[in-house]
């Protein structure tokens, strides 16, 4: 989560009026509420910050010496600037010939391991790809990390756990994210639904879905409603995230399927309401439902289907 530096010279009252205006516009929580770090700690150390993402006070917590004025020693400090979004990008292999395309600089990550200061502040890591890994001990590592970091938020768990049940459990339907509603991905809709669409029909007829693994009988818990759909001939169960207004009238004539989307189980999303990050948790419960099909297809580029490609992969 990214902190905001405000020169000392702007005045308290001005910083008074920064942080109301700022506040009315966002909220914060510990990532810990959401998500399981005790596996992680074994071998990554983790710290939370609470609330607080002052720099003098990162500073103090890590103990690096004071000057005598107030000021602490920037020898025990290295910062990583990327002076812009995309700046830098890191590898662990110094021979590589992967070419930058977003980023604009190189960085190494066998640089930082010779750092010897207390401290390595990165300006941002905003980016999926902003991290190449070429060594196999990374990547099983990266691996380990997103087998073992889950969400575990018990109301969360709860609504992901009943809507998965009544699309018949977990792997007893295909997971669909369709991304259409803003920036590229808007002036490309007609691509995107058309291409997700061959994916779909391309991977039942190579799997032979129909008469196959997805019409095995549904447990007793599964929807009144996938039950009655699955009455068709030839129907399948589908569970699309989507950023799409209407998704039942833009994609229900494309599919001979039963189609559910979120809006479908808005029974099972009422206990959220009741937490402080509504919006922000029934994205998450969208999320982990897609993500639990026999097979996901996602949007190209999309970094919503890229994280639920991950969670269906690795857990």
């Amino acid at each position: 989560m990214p902190s905001i530096i405000v020169s000392k010279k702007i005045s308290f009252y001005r910083l008074e009026i920064l942080y109301q205006k700022l506040n009315s516009k966002f909220d914060m929580m510990n990532w810990d509420d959401i998500l399981d770090f005790i596996p992680l700690k074994d071998y990554v150390p983790v710290m939370n910050r609470g609330l607080n993402f002052d720099l003098e006070t990162l500073k103090r917590t890590l103990k690096i010496p004071d000057t005598g004025s107030g000021n602490y020693s920037e020898k025990d400090i290295h910062y990583i600037r990327g002076g812009r979004r995309y700046g830098i990008e890191f590898f662990d292999t110094i021979d590589t010939d992967e070419k930058l395309q977003r980023y604009s600089k190189k960085f190494y990550i066998s640089d930082l391991i010779k750092r010897n200061e207390t401290l390595l502040h990165f300006g941002s890591l905003h980016g999926s790809n902003r991290i190449i890994l070429k060594q196999p001990e990374n990547i099983e590592f990266l691996r380990k990390v997103m087998k073992d970091l889950r969400f575990k938020h018990p109301i969360l768990m709860d609504s992901v756990k009943r809507i998965i049940d009544e699309l018949g459990g977990p792997r007893s339907f295909i997971g669909v994210h369709i991304r259409t509603g803003d920036g590229v991905f808007k002036n490309r809709k007609n691509k995107i639904i058309n291409d997700i669409f061959d994916k779909m029909s391309n991977y039942s007829n190579s799997h032979n879905l129909t008469n196959n693994f997805l019409r095995k009988p549904l447990p007793n818990n599964a929807s009144k409603n996938v039950l009655k759909c699955l009455e068709r001939p030839e129907s399948l169960v589908i569970y699309i995230a989507t950023d799409e207004p209407k998704p039942k009238e833009a994609f229900e004539s494309n599919l001979n399927s039963c189609i559910f989307v979120l809006s479908d189980f808005n029974d099972h999303l009422k206990p959220l309401n009741n937490l402080k990050f509504t919006p922000f948790f029934k994205s998450l419960v969208d999320l982990l439902v897609v993500s639990n099909g026999v097979e996901f297809i996602g949007t190209r580029r999309s970094t919503f289907s890229k994280l639920a490609k991950a969670i269906h992969e690795y857990q």
